[in-house]
């Protein structure tokens, strides 16, 4: 221990446990006020009287030690949302329309005090599975998808949370300028979360998709209630990647997943130098992907060539003329005139 009476008595001070300490400057520290003077601080380093130094000094210390571990921290959170444990979180992400790493540290989901005792799992930003969206906001965390953990990896992920929706009121959720999705409750929706996602490509459990597919992603509005919403998908296909596989833009689609593919009716918007750009209505939502219809040409089958058969033409009958009846008794009769007549001569 230090006591302090006019001159530092020193007593040999044994460690209870091993600490580790972010700072070089380590020990026992004392400050008293005596008659309105505030004595130095006494610094103990290895058993022993370091030094005398100043309250300004040593704040400075602090206030490094502070930064190192402030620096520390944002580092560990950074880690942790991109790679929680179980977790595939990609590198672009972003939280209520924030997608630096440093602001999205801040950002905490409302924390209820109560939650209802229903199993609708969802994985959290950390990698772990809560019962459900309201469990892992009371625990301070975001959901990145439906379902216990792990989540498909994903390319981007995008997280929104509303705290309530009323019927008649739109909300729009940006992707990375990739996609919007528009929601319009038909009843009061409360503590909902959406969260659009990116996929590398379609999850195993799902059948193959129509077509050719061009991009894979998981929208799911995530609630503890029952969710009745209609919605909007506006979404963006590469130009380049349109004239490289030899698509009709005509034909590409919006395709939804529930139970099967279904082919919802899609329209084109617009177009410039890079995109073209579409809208679908969807009455509901899952795993969509957006796929070109199939336009290939149906070569009919030929039907093979056959060499006329040359017809011999049966030769008509030359039908020999019967000779008229009784002709040949009129020759008779004048053959007989005739011999008469000579002889009479």
């Amino acid at each position: 221990m230090l006591n302090y009476d006019g001159k530092p008595k020193l007593e040999p001070v044994e460690p209870v446990n091993e600490v580790r300490v972010d700072s070089t400057i380590y020990g026992y520290v004392i400050t008293r006020e005596r008659a309105g003077f505030e004595y130095p601080i006494v610094v103990i380093q290895d058993k022993k009287f370091n030094r005398y130094i100043e309250a300004k000094e040593i704040a400075e210390e602090l206030r490094k030690s502070l930064e190192d571990i402030k620096e520390r921290i944002k580092e560990r959170v950074e880690r942790q949302i991109k790679t929680g444990a179980g977790l595939k979180i990609p590198e672009n992400i972003c939280i209520n329309n924030v997608c630096e790493i440093e602001q999205m540290a801040k950002i905490r989901p409302p924390r209820p005090e109560l939650c209802p005792a229903v199993y609708n799992p969802v994985c959290g930003v950390d990698g772990r599975t809560y019962s459900n969206l309201c469990e892992a906001w009371r625990s301070g965390v975001f959901v990145a998808c439906k379902g216990e953990c792990p989540c498909s990896k994903a390319i981007n992920l995008t997280i929104q949370h509303f705290v309530e929706i009323k019927p008649g009121e739109s909300v729009t959720v940006q992707h990375l300028k990739e996609m919007t999705l528009t929601l319009k409750p038909k009843e009061i929706a409360k503590n909902v979360q959406i969260v659009i996602s990116k996929l590398e490509e379609i999850p195993e459990e799902v059948k193959r998709a129509p077509g050719l597919v061009y991009a894979c992603y998981d929208i799911s509005p995530i609630s503890d209630d029952t969710l009745k919403v209609e919605g909007k998908i506006s979404f963006r296909v590469e130009k380049s990647w349109i004239i490289e596989n030899n698509v009709d833009a005509e034909k590409i689609r919006l395709a939804r997943y529930h139970e099967d593919w279904e082919i919802l009716a899609t329209v084109k918007i617009s177009e410039d130098q890079v995109y073209v750009y579409y809208e679908a209505e969807v009455p509901g939502f899952s795993i969509f992907a957006v796929v070109a219809e199939s336009g290939e040409a149906v070569t009919p089958t030929a039907t093979p060539a056959t060499t006329p058969i040359k017809e011999t033409p049966t030769p008509t009958p030359v039908v020999t003329p019967k000779p008229t009846p009784g002709f040949e008794a009129i020759f008779a009769v004048a053959g007989l005139i005739v011999v008469a007549y000579l002889l009479r001569r």
